[in-house]
């Protein structure tokens, strides 16, 4: 009896350590978008130049009109956006942390998350 108790037990930790390794391996793609949108008769504008980096790595530009794709894994990042203009100053810097949910493809609209105040945001699946 004892031994059958051990034996689920151990089959209960390992389908608990497999669900927790797909969470956290789990890659996500990433579409950081800057246009003009209207959200709900709110026009966000985009910025001219965005440097966009995750979690310390290397900055990536995109320019007006402009998306770039990135490769995630995990579910918990810390997000670095560099706002400047035509000639390449830095208007601000603005940080936040955001959580990814299971959703494979997340497209992010760079305007809106900059006019978000909040300092972790959830980003749910959107499909493109």
């Amino acid at each position: 009896m004892k031994r059958t108790v051990f034996i689920l037990i151990l089959i209960a930790l390992l389908v608990l350590l497999g669900v927790w390794m797909f969470v956290l391996g789990r890659q996500r793609t990433i579409v950081m978008r800057n246009e003009d949108i209207d959200r709900q008769g709110i026009t966000y504008e985009a910025a001219q130049i965005v440097g966009i980096s995750f979690d310390g790595a290397e900055e990536k530009e995109i320019t007006y009109d402009d998306a770039a794709i990135f490769y995630l894994v995990g579910s918990s990042h810390k997000l670095k956006l560099r706002v400047a203009d035509e000639d390449g100053n830095t208007l601000r810097v603005v940080e936040k942390t955001i959580k990814l949910d299971l959703s494979k493809n997340i497209s992010v609209d760079i305007p809106e998350l900059l006019e978000n105040k909040e300092e972790v945001i959830k980003l749910t699946g959107k499909m493109w």
